[in-house]
């Protein structure tokens, strides 16, 4: 199982004050991130990539993810002038 990262603000006192920040962002800059083993990447670094089919069939450039939950997510892919919608996929 992959390890977690627990985050704690000196300001946040109590679980009702935690409970507060459910679904809020969090900004951190890229140097402060830890760095990931081999074959991992962390989300921001998957914009741009080539997407191909197993076959090598090119398929368009990941253009946006739209996290869905632990592990899972959407994506948008642009084909030439056209964004195309694939359902989320569980890694």
């Amino acid at each position: 199982m992959r390890e977690l990262t627990v985050l704690a603000f000196q300001e946040v006192q109590s679980i009702e004050e935690a409970q507060k920040l459910i679904g809020c962002s969090i900004y951190v800059n890229k140097s402060d991130l830890n760095p990931l083993p081999p074959d991992e990447f962390y989300w921001y670094q998957l914009q741009g990539i080539r997407v191909e089919t197993e076959k090598g069939e090119f398929l368009g450039i990941l253009e946006k993810y739209f996290p869905r939950g632990v592990m899972m997510f959407s994506w948008s892919v642009k084909r030439e002038k056209k964004f195309s919608s694939r359902p989320r996929m569980k890694w």
